[in-house]
């Protein structure tokens, strides 16, 4: 998969996207469990190491270069920052989440233990915060940012807005304008017919700090 091109990686995700419906319709099976659990377990294992490639070949050239920290937000969804994991390849990542999104939690950790991973696992932390409070928000993040620059003069660190709710959203933005952290939004189209993004559709956009 690493050495796809842009083109194989789309046909192959229509194929695969095709058999993931079919999973999620019971008209074919992949594993034990209930067809959601087979389909998300599809989702997880076959197409989303396709489209997280696809990320990172369409990455911005703005983000390009080495990434020193990640401070990402995640939701009930671990796929948006595993994608912009493998698409930036952070050193060390910050995850930022609430208790019940522990499930999401322990995927994306088990994603970095994998060692199939064609890169380097990033150092990962994870911290539990109530999603509406802002100041215990504030307070881990510029402790962490704050370590991170002690230890690495001019560190290049970056702020993943796009998991968790709209409040941890707006949360992370201000912080990223007091920092001074560089912001991106992973987008997507989003398929009425899937109820949920395209796969393939996402691409990992950089959110300007308004000066």
């Amino acid at each position: 998969m690493n050495h796809m091109s842009l083109n194989e990686i789309d046909a192959v995700l229509k194929d695969q996207t095709s058999r993931w419906l079919d999973i999620a319709s019971g008209r074919e099976s992949f594993g034990s469990g209930t067809a959601a659990e087979q389909s998300m377990r599809f989702q997880m294992e076959q197409l989303l190491p396709l489209t997280a490639r696809r990320c990172r070949l369409q990455l911005d050239p703005a983000l390009k270069g080495d990434v020193d920290a990640l401070v990402s937000l995640v939701g009930m969804s671990p796929q948006t920052t595993i994608m912009i994991s493998e698409a930036m390849r952070p050193k060390r990542v910050l995850l930022v989440t609430s208790a019940n999104a522990g499930a999401s939690l322990q995927s994306i950790e088990s994603w970095f233990a994998d060692p199939q991973r064609d890169w380097h696992a990033p150092e990962a932390e994870s911290r539990l915060i109530p999603p509406t409070d802002s100041n215990a928000t504030g307070a881990v993040v510029r402790e962490w940012v704050r370590r991170i620059r002690a230890q690495v003069p001019g560190a290049r660190i970056v702020f993943d807005a796009t998991g968790g709710k709209k409040s941890m959203s707006v949360i992370a933005g201000m912080l990223a304008v007091e920092l001074g952290i560089d912001v991106v939004y992973l987008d997507s189209t989003y398929d009425p017919s899937l109820r949920m993004p395209r796969p393939g559709s996402e691409v990992l956009v950089p959110i300007p700090i308004p000066r």
